[in-house]
């Protein structure tokens, strides 16, 4: 195999590499590996009652996720989550306080 060879397939591996982090960055966190890394954060650790997703929509590379956490007396505190794929694993950028949705968008796309 000759030298020119051996730089046209060592090109296409990487050609096809770099493909392969394009098309993986651009993939949607399913539903259980948001719910485990949101259930790890120390803020949804610090609220009591129950958690509820919301929709979850991609911006470029990351993906935005509404979470509300729902009191024991129906209080609701609604949170946009923000995670960015590193290295194949969702991670949590930030998470902001909404401080008002109005009742019909909290109704909307909210999986228990």
């Amino acid at each position: 195999m000759n030298i020119v060879m051996r730089l046209f397939l060592v090109g296409l591996c990487g050609l096809l590499c770099a493909a392969g982090f394009a098309t993986d960055s651009n993939r949607k966190p399913t539903f259980k590996e948001l719910e485990t890394i949101i259930r790890r954060d120390p803020l949804a650790k610090s609220q009591r009652g129950k958690i509820e997703f919301g929709s979850v929509r991609m911006d470029g590379a990351a993906a935005l996720a509404e979470v509300m956490f729902v009191s024991d007396d129906g209080h609701v505190l609604p949170f946009l989550y923000k995670l960015r794929l590193d290295r194949n694993t969702w991670k949590i950028v930030n998470a902001q306080r909404l401080w008002y949705i109005p009742p019909s968008h909290l109704l909307r796309g909210i999986r228990a």
